[in-house]
């Protein structure tokens, strides 16, 4: 089970023994194509983690946190044209 967006990958699965297989497949294409992943920007067999902005993991999907802050401290607007 792959999600590919841009230049990040998420590989997942149900099992650990499942999770190596996939991440070898995966691996595998890349190798083929030429490509390859930065050891320092990979995280391999973790139950959370973020990903385009969301923080998966437990079965769920959330914002990350200090995004939503961020955007909770946006000035409202006052008018019609802002």
């Amino acid at each position: 089970s792959v999600v590919v967006y841009l230049d990040d990958i998420l590989v997942y699965s149900r099992t650990l023994e499942e999770h190596y297989t996939h991440l070898e497949e995966v691996l595998q294409c890349l190798r083929e194509q030429k490509l390859f992943a930065k050891p320092k920007k990979c995280v391999f067999v973790t139950k959370e983690l973020e990903f385009c902005g969301h923080v998966i993991g437990d079965g769920k999907v959330h914002a990350v946190t200090m995004k939503l802050d961020v955007i909770k401290e946006w000035p409202r607007p006052t008018n019609v044209n802002e």
